[in-house]
């Protein structure tokens, strides 16, 4: 349930199904008390491993994208096919990781977008464990395409995030967070667009409410999270 304070509206904005290890099955997204006629669906199909395999795009009943993923042993994705029906396009993608599994040090990328090929290089850095620093270059020009550095506390919790997205301007964004003493988000800031999210959570700790502030400190937006469990 989402309500907005200036309109006092409130309305079902999402529903979500899950499957019995926690993956997400089916997703429903409608905008109609936001003022769009607009209803998105997306469902997720898995291999007999569980791992991602296919999601598929709807609006308003029509096929937008359909993404088809092939994973390795590991549940890494190997190969995105993703064909776009409005405009039609097809983007393919193929990733190949170097180091460990858990913690690849790189991941070279070449992505095919209607004949346009693009050559990506992603290097990692972990500092006890933790990503500490991501950064994508296009190989063939040899540029930056953006950057992710984060920051930890001492029991590792991400608490900064800043992301650097290298155009011919940069866009440069910090997400910082702030956790309860259970190590859950109760805060989150976006300095670049100056937006705040206040989060709550139950006794089992499910949340089920969350605050959402515009630049000016405003309320503009509250969330609820209703669950209903099913057998399968």
């Amino acid at each position: 349930m989402v309500g907005f304070e200036k309109s006092n509206d409130t309305c079902l904005s999402s529903v979500k199904d899950v499957n019995k290890k926690g993956q997400p099955t089916y997703i429903k997204m409608d905008y109609h008390c936001q003022g769009w006629d607009i209803v998105n669906e997306i469902k997720y199909e898995y291999n007999d491993k569980g791992h991602l395999n296919r999601i598929l795009t709807e609006q308003n009943e029509q096929i937008i994208s359909n993404l088809n993923m092939t994973t390795d042993e590991f549940g890494r994705t190997i190969r995105e096919e993703n064909t776009f029906f409005e405009p039609s396009a097809t983007v393919i993608v193929q990733n190949k990781y170097f180091g460990p599994v858990d913690k690849p040090d790189s991941m070279f990328t070449v992505e095919i977008n209607n004949g346009d090929t693009l050559y990506l290089r992603t290097d990692n850095t972990y500092v006890d464990g933790r990503l500490k620093k991501s950064q994508t270059m296009n190989t063939v020009e040899n540029k930056a395409v953006n950057m992710v550095s984060n920051r930890h506390d001492e029991k590792g919790r991400l608490v900064r995030s800043e992301f650097i997205y290298f155009l011919g301007y940069d866009s440069d964004n910090i997400t910082r967070f702030e956790y309860n003493d259970k190590d859950q988000i109760v805060k989150t800031k976006d300095e670049l667009n100056n937006l705040a999210a206040e989060f709550y959570y139950d006794e089992t700790g499910l949340p089920v409410k969350a605050f959402y502030y515009n630049k000016f400190g405003a309320l503009e937006r509250e969330t609820w999270f209703r669950y209903k469990y099913f057998d399968e």
